[in-house]
């Protein structure tokens, strides 16, 4: 995700010259959507990007929102406004939005069309509506792209699209490294990660796990 830690990178920078007031808001790049394959890492980029900014990090999602108290819309949208105030009240603070694929293009789908009106309009206003957001960076993950209703990628949302795609061997071995830690230390794990290309960084911690499960378990006899 070379492309995605790059844009991760130059916003902390801009977030400590906005904190010492040397740039201002309008000046910094406030959202990102990160589109890829499922496992590639994109909430534990969220994650190291609200550390490497020092910020808390505030989480939400169509899944958290839609099952916050009876589920019904009113609950949904008082849900999603709460944690756009939490991300507020923290500012300047990262706001992780996962599963953006589940705000359906509104004109694509065709089922309880009220329903995605009201609930997609009311996260175009906490985007960018009157109440604003100055000091809350939005970082969206999807698995579908395609899916998302164009209204919150287009200019001024998350306009700023960026693939996370599968690793790469070297990008592999390095992953490997970081689950193994201490073990197999000097080991060259470029074959294994040879042999685990087309996997994601979820699957090389469960292979990781496994591997130190079986040595951890005592051996029939």
């Amino acid at each position: 995700m070379d492309a995605a830690v790059a844009w991760g990178h130059d916003l902390a920078r801009d977030l400590e010259a906005y904190s010492a007031e040397t740039l201002s808001w309008v000046d910094i790049d406030r959202g990102c959507l990160l589109a890829g394959p499922p496992g590639t890492g994109k909430t534990t980029f969220a994650r190291a990007l609200a550390a490497t900014c020092c910020v808390p990090p505030v989480v939400g999602s169509y899944s958290i929102w839609q099952s916050s108290r009876e589920g019904h819309l009113g609950d949904l949208l008082k849900a999603m406004g709460a944690t756009f105030d939490e991300a507020r009240k923290a500012a300047h603070s990262i706001l992780f939005v996962d599963e953006l694929d589940s705000f359906y293009s509104r004109s694509a789908d065709s089922r309880h069309p009220d329903w995605w009106t009201a609930v997609v309009g009311a996260l175009l206003e906490h985007l960018d509506g009157v109440v604003g957001r100055e000091g809350v960076v939005v970082v969206g993950a999807t698995n579908h792209p395609e899916m998302v209703d164009p209204a919150i990628t287009r200019s001024g949302r998350l306009d700023r699209i960026t693939a996370v795609l599968l690793p790469d061997q070297r990008a592999l071995a390095a992953t490997f490294r970081v689950h193994f830690g201490e073990d197999l230390a000097g080991v060259d794990l470029t074959r294994a990660a040879l042999l685990a290309l087309g996997g994601t960084g979820a699957d090389c911690e469960r292979w990781a796990r496994g591997a130190g499960g079986g040595r951890a378990r005592p051996r029939a006899r």
